[in-house]
């Protein structure tokens, strides 16, 4: 019969995982983000955004996303938080990066896992669960430095409130985080209040 491994205290895998407290250290919150994209009648492209419904950051404009919840993945969470805050379902979602920069949220240690998918069936999105609406934002592209930006801009409803994200400072893009670095802002009578966005980075 073949002796059971042991590690440098003796332990075999049995008795080290018997005598293990996940509470002895400090763990992460996993959230799941989603950056769903579209291309308008007249070639704009659009980003779906919600506005926030509670706190943190309420009022605030963010991508539709949540935390995930115990026996579901990542990719699982973001399809359930998309049906649940925008009613949008079925588009082929692919992850497109993993944020964790620390004190990106107020709450706490939180990493974000953001998935990408653009709409070609024109589906129709509606505000639901703790979003307070639900509405698609033109997208703008500049070149700075060999890197591109997004700019974000939405026409009509002069009072709305639209939030500010700063840049990142990990290469990733600032609409995929939930940043304690966002202030809300209300756009201007001429309707087109931009959303400040980072340079995009391959990974």
């Amino acid at each position: 019969m073949t002796e059971p491994l042991r590690d440098k205290n003796g332990l075999t895998e049995e008795e080290f995982l018997a005598a293990y407290s996940p509470k002895d250290y400090p763990r992460p919150s996993l959230t799941a983000d989603n950056c769903i994209f579209r291309v308008g009648p007249d070639g704009t492209l659009k980003l779906l955004l919600i506005r926030r419904g509670g706190h943190p950051f309420l009022g605030c404009w963010a991508l539709p996303g949540g935390f995930v919840s115990p026996g579901e993945t990542a990719l699982e969470a973001s399809r359930r938080e998309l049906l649940e805050e925008t009613g949008v379902e079925g588009l082929a979602l692919e992850p497109v990066g993993l944020y964790s920069t620390p004190g990106r949220d107020p709450r706490g240690w939180t990493i974000s896992q953001a998935h990408i998918a653009v709409d070609s069936h024109g589906v129709t999105a509606h505000a639901g669960d703790d979003a307070a609406a639900a509405a698609w934002f033109d997208v703008a592209s500049t070149e700075k430095d060999g890197h591109a930006a997004l700019t974000y801009l939405r026409r009509h409803h002069a009072d709305q409130q639209l939030c500010r994200r700063a840049r990142s400072r990990d290469g990733h893009p600032a609409f995929a985080r939930r940043t304690r670095r966002r202030t809300c802002l209300r756009s201007r009578a001429d309707h087109r209040r931009r959303l400040a966005a980072p340079r995009l980075r391959g990974q």
